[in-house]
């Protein structure tokens, strides 16, 4: 099945993936961010490099570079820290009444 028309587990859409803004994942290059939206959706590389067209090594390169500017170890705790930069957007927009 094609990576971008299977739902991604952990039910977050490609609309929520590209709703947290560069500028909240401040450490992170816009490909970085990209890899690391679709890390935090629960894709493997293999899939992260089909759906940005990108090769599978490139993505690893991507995830190593994300785990050192994040200060992490593991996909799970750099999810966590995008799914942390993501709610902090939210409850801005609450208070600010978007």
């Amino acid at each position: 099945m094609n990576p971008r028309t299977r739902r991604p587990r952990g039910g977050l859409s490609e609309r929520v993936i590209n709703s947290v803004p560069l500028s909240a994942l401040s450490p992170l290059f816009p490909r970085q961010a990209d890899v690391l939206g679709w890390i935090a959706a629960g894709k493997r590389n293999g899939e992260i490099a089909t759906i940005l067209a990108i090769s599978e090594r490139t993505v690893e390169k991507h995830v190593e570079k994300i785990f050192q500017a994040l200060n992490v170890e593991t996909r799970s705790a750099a999810a966590s820290w995008w799914h942390e930069q993501r709610l902090k957007i939210e409850r801005a927009r609450v208070r600010n009444g978007r």
